[in-house]
């Protein structure tokens, strides 16, 4: 066509008919790169459904032991002040109460956190995750709450509990031992209720544990809202 526009001194209509070719070259790339830049960004969207997935499962499963956790820490509070005012007040001491000494005595609680959805994010970037608040928190759970914790519980277990278990092996003795958890009983009630470095020790036991709990229940708070938000976007992102 071009050459017999040429041979016929059409070039007028020759020049429209290269700027259309053009035109049209031009048109095709942008569509291959807009095609592109979908195919490109539905990976990145499919990704971000994946690690965000990954995440969710990791923090639903540590859900359950952080629970546990706040269940054996809210036990043993209460084993303590039970143990506490009985010691205080009491003429003997209560028998209904030594099933309770083990959970004073028993080890501290521990968090392993599952942190291959996080790892994963990183490693990634952590921009994949676009929701800036939900990028944040979920920061915020793997390097300042698990940190605090890990640390805590840790620190807790050598000191603390370390400690009352010392103290209990020297005051009491074992009633029954053919259980999961052995049952205590005072060695000398009389002497143990003037005993003022085993009640101070309680005491202070109690204190920490106390802290620990209030703060790891905040925690815990923090990240079952997370796990809702994570599971929104999840939702908002699939659909």
């Amino acid at each position: 066509i071009r050459q017999k526009m040429i041979t016929e001194n059409k070039f007028s209509k020759y020049l429209m008919y290269s700027i259309g070719e053009i035109v049209l070259v031009v048109i095709g790339i942008l569509i291959a790169l807009q095609i592109n830049s979908w195919n490109e960004e539905r990976k990145k969207k499919e990704l971000e459904i994946e690690i965000l997935s990954e995440i969710h499962a990791n923090l639903k499963t540590d859900l359950t032991d952080h629970i546990g956790n706040i269940n054996f820490i809210e036990g043993r509070l209460n084993a303590s002040a039970i143990l506490l005012k009985n010691l205080k007040y009491a003429e003997k001491f209560n028998d209904s109460i030594a099933p309770e000494i083990s959970r004073i005595a028993i080890a501290a609680p521990h968090v392993n956190p599952i942190i291959t959805g996080y790892k994963r994010m990183l490693s990634t970037d952590a921009e994949i995750i676009s929701n800036d608040s939900v990028r944040v928190q979920i920061s915020l759970i793997y390097e300042n709450y698990y940190t605090w914790l890990l640390t805590i519980l840790e620190e807790l277990y050598l000191t603390q509990t370390a400690s009352m278990n010392n103290m209990i092996l020297e005051n009491f003795i074992i009633q029954e031992s053919n259980k999961v958890f052995p049952i205590y009983e005072p060695e000398n009630f009389d002497k143990l209720k003037r005993n003022t470095v085993f009640l101070t020790t309680l005491e202070a036991h109690m204190k920490y544990w106390e802290i620990v709990y209030w703060r790891y229940k905040e925690y815990l708070e923090e990240i079952e809202n997370t796990i809702i938000n994570i599971n929104n976007e999840i939702i908002a992102k699939g659909s």
